[in-house]
């Protein structure tokens, strides 16, 4: 079932936080995750771990009610057939109406020139 919501990659390891389309929340003409990176990072996620929620790689998955398709937004870093192909399993859309993009909201400490450890 295709879902959307969120992940991480953290050495070298994809975590994701699916969301069911009607567990999801509205925001305009798309569907997506009622729950930030950030909130996801400080109930568990990033426990024991001394940087921001932003300093990994990180995308999100959000569907576009009113052209019926999947948009899946990944750091740049993730621009690989091997990682987009992980991400897309995960969330079910193999199958799927889906477009990726990148979106400057969405770059690690390596991507973003101007952040700051």
């Amino acid at each position: 079932m295709p879902m959307i919501g969120l992940f991480f990659y953290i050495e070298g390891k994809l975590l994701a936080y699916k969301v069911a389309l009607e567990d999801a929340e509205v925001y305009g003409d798309f569907l997506t995750s009622p729950v930030s990176h950030d909130t996801v990072w400080h109930k568990g996620v990033g426990m024991n771990r001394p940087v921001d929620f932003d300093y990994f790689p990180r995308g999100r998955v959000v569907y576009n009610r009113k052209e019926r398709k999947y948009i899946v937004y990944i750091d740049r870093c993730l621009d690989t057939p091997e990682h987009i192909a992980e991400i897309l399993k995960a969330f079910g859309l193999e199958d799927c109406q889906k477009t990726i993009a990148f979106d400057e909201h969405y770059q690690c400490h390596r991507c973003n020139k101007e952040y700051f450890v």
